[in-house]
């Protein structure tokens, strides 16, 4: 999977979203959270582009350029082909989790989250600079601070709203959801 295709997943998911802010700087923090999660949980990457320390956090160049333009408004434009079935059921769990665990944050916050002593991005920010922060790091940080939090005992601290018919899969939507909108597509099967 590249690195648009998670943005997508994202942009798509906040664009279903009654709380509608999803910068740039907001969506480069998830990707690196969601690549912290893989790494750590499945030690896999989910995208193969590499995320650079920049001054306000990691960050993904290609995904950067695509969306540049829009500086601190929402994004809300899908760039290419974009389908739910590209996603099989455990990176749409992880995905989720993301936003369950790091959603409820301000930009401000989440770049003092990434910005931490000794995170990954810690460890190579120099000013001026876009020095690459290594897959090797990111894992590490997140299994040695257990910031991978998705797994199927703890699953339950996500927002659900009760289970699917005729299975024990879990029915995992927004936690702003509300009647008028329809999540139907986000659910696990």
């Amino acid at each position: 999977m590249k690195s648009i295709d998670i943005a997508n997943f994202f942009i798509d998911y906040n664009n279903h979203s009654i709380d509608n802010t999803l910068t740039n700087l907001i969506l480069h923090k998830f990707l690196y959270f969601a690549q912290g999660y893989s790494l750590a949980l499945y030690n896999t990457p989910l995208f193969d582009e590499d995320i650079e320390a920049w001054k306000y956090g990691p960050v993904v160049p290609n995904i950067y350029q695509t969306y540049k333009y829009n500086k601190k408004e929402n994004i809300s434009k899908i760039v290419g082909n974009f389908s739910l079935e590209k996603y099989d059921s455990k990176t749409i769990e992880l995905l989720l989790a993301v936003i369950n665990d790091y959603g409820k944050y301000s930009s401000s916050e989440l770049i003092n989250i990434t910005h931490k002593k000794g995170s990954p991005w810690d460890m190579v920010y120099k000013e001026n600079e876009n020095n690459i922060i290594s897959k090797e790091s990111i894992l590490k940080y997140f299994k040695n601070n257990n910031l991978a939090k998705i797994n199927n005992t703890n699953l339950d601290n996500i927002e659900y709203i009760g289970k699917r018919d005729n299975t024990s899969k879990l029915l995992i939507l927004p936690a702003d959801c509300d009647d008028k909108e329809d999540y139907s597509f986000y659910f696990l099967s």
